[in-house]
């Protein structure tokens, strides 16, 4: 009877092998090898992955080096300013309440930070208001982005956007590069 016949009969070859370090058995027969496994050592290694990559810790481990890259992208594209804007509440047309303060170069680059979202290990990046009034307080962001200052566009006129797209190919390299790292470093436990 040839091999093909005793494999479609039902018949199992005898093992010429011990079971390797992933549970896999090598059996001979007749020049031909057939390589059987051992599903529930492999299921074991696949759930201990999945574990892996589930942990909301290591996950953002990953995400705040990846907001880095962003970060750096983003704080290359704006050009600190040449004076000090001053910002008046009131004047003879009146204004709005509040108090008056002068914004100092550099405000906006030193606004963008990285900050978790509440309750999930996804990460923002970008100016951050922090209602302070402070050397790093980017509420006036949005409008120099968009280039409606008062005294005209300036040069950091679409600087989030531009930083945004530039960053997009070297954020996702060092992702995918991070999540290989803790999949190989789970898959070595």
């Amino acid at each position: 009877m040839g091999l093909g016949k005793k494999l479609s009969a039902g018949h199992v070859p005898r093992s010429t092998g011990g079971l390797g370090s992933l549970g896999v058995s090598n059996v001979a027969q007749g020049g031909f090898v057939n390589i059987g496994v051992d599903m529930r050592e492999i299921e074991r290694k696949f759930e201990h992955l999945r574990k892996a990559i589930k942990d909301e810790e290591e996950q953002l481990k990953i995400h705040r080096k990846v907001a880095k890259v962003a970060k750096k992208f983003m704080q290359d594209e704006v050009q600190d300013s040449p004076v000090v804007v001053r910002v008046r509440r009131s004047g003879k047309q009146g204004g709005k309440r509040g108090p008056s303060y002068d914004i100092e170069p550099g405000t906006l680059k030193r606004s963008i930070v990285a900050w978790k979202i509440r309750q999930e290990t996804a990460m923002w990046v970008g100016p951050r208001a922090t209602g302070r009034l402070d050397r790093k307080d980017g509420w006036f962001a949005g409008i120099v982005e968009s280039g409606l200052q008062y005294f005209g566009e300036g040069p950091n006129k679409g600087a989030m956007q531009r930083g945004k797209r530039k960053s997009q190919g070297p954020a996702l390299h060092k992702l995918e590069k991070e999540y290989k790292k803790a999949i190989e470093k789970a898959a070595k436990k």
